[in-house]
């Protein structure tokens, strides 16, 4: 029995008819070849993109007619939130070393202009409403990570705590991996927003929240 998805098979079908040394020319020596990210946020040319592996996220986001970067989502809502360093580079090997994973290779972009804070709190509480409510971490976890993360926002100073203290409890005990997901994306959205959460903290970013990072049918 051969498991793979469609891109993996795309792939194999490039290989075959190029051969392994052309093949190889595209890409990174460890990584050969090239990825489809589904590109998304403060961009003006959003959609599906074909990228060789090892391409500097700055070239992507200068192709897609990017906005300046206050942060960028990598590998979905499971993957984490990482500092939109244009040097970073868009292979497995790359994202791990800026300590995330290339997921479902997804890129979202968020700008300087949307609260980032209030971007993650629209994504946490769609996480919580995605639930088969089938375990206790995905019944109750994920809520209480939601509402955690909506009193950083409103100005808490008890949220921050509490959410990290949730999403350790649910991370590794659902009956799937989605709360374990959505842990990561909220720990490592909460560290790389630490300046927004100050300000909120203070009182408030002044910034209104754009919906930059898409949910259901939203852009």
């Amino acid at each position: 029995m051969i498991l793979g998805n469609v891109e993996t098979f795309a792939q194999l079908a490039v290989l075959l008819r190029l051969g392994p040394q052309r093949y190889g020319g595209t890409g990174s020596l460890a990584e050969p070849g090239s990825t489809l990210l589904s590109l998304g946020g403060a961009v003006s040319r959003a959609g599906v993109v074909e990228v060789p592996l090892g391409t500097p996220l700055g070239v992507l986001l200068e192709a897609s007619r990017a906005a300046p970067a206050q942060a960028v989502v990598v590998g979905g809502y499971h993957g984490r939130w990482l500092a939109a360093d244009p040097e970073l580079r868009l292979s497995r090997a790359g994202v791990a070393h800026a300590g995330g994973s290339f997921g479902a290779g997804v890129v979202l972009v968020l700008d300087h202009t949307t609260c980032g804070l209030g971007e993650l709190v629209r994504v946490t509480d769609w996480l919580a409403a995605e639930s088969a409510r089938q375990c206790g971490p995905c019944l109750f976890g994920l809520p209480a990570l939601a509402r955690d993360v909506r009193a950083i926002w409103t100005g808490d100073r008890n949220g921050l705590a509490w959410g990290l203290r949730h999403a350790d409890l649910v991370d590794g005990r659902g009956a799937c991996r989605h709360p374990d997901g959505a842990a990561q994306f909220v720990r490592s959205g909460l560290a790389a927003l630490s300046d927004d959460i100050a300000a909120h903290l203070r009182g408030g970013c002044g910034r209104p929240v754009r919906g930059q990072l898409p949910i259901g049918g939203s852009r």
